[in-house]
């Protein structure tokens, strides 16, 4: 996913949104209880972006502390998780892929935390399987 233009995303109520230009740095499925708990879903996607290369557009994102060091953003009015940034990661913002506006631009490369997949969601894919994000980094 390269291109020139703005790639974008948003949340259900289309409030809040945002925008991108260039490749994601890591696309990856994560497993994680925290963000399985956020999204109410049994993974997410992510999209990892540099700071500088995106920027939220329309009404500006709530945020909550799910964890020590760890803001999740997502829409006061309707509730859609948009992404996360953590102290763990400075300088980066994980974008929630389903929020994009073409989500078929996602291209997952690995599944992180593995060893919290669920055991009725089993990945149906062959995509490596890392137990933190930072083994990718």
């Amino acid at each position: 996913m390269t291109v020139s233009t703005d790639i974008t995303g948003r949340c259900l109520c289309g409030q809040v949104g945002f925008a991108f230009q260039g490749t994601p740095f890591i696309q990856v499925i994560c497993h994680c209880d925290s963000c399985r708990r956020a999204a109410g879903a049994a993974t997410v996607g992510f999209l990892g972006l540099k700071d500088g290369q995106w920027r939220w557009t329309g009404r500006p994102p709530s945020t909550f502390r799910s964890s020590p060091g760890v803001q999740r953003h997502f829409c006061p009015t309707c509730g859609s998780a948009l992404g996360f940034q953590g102290e763990t990661y400075p300088g980066q913002f994980y974008a929630h892929a389903t929020a994009l506006s073409d989500p078929s631009l996602f291209v997952p490369t690995a599944h992180v935390h593995h060893d919290e997949i669920l055991a009725w969601a089993p990945p149906a894919d062959n995509l490596p399987r890392h137990l933190t994000t930072a083994e990718l980094l």
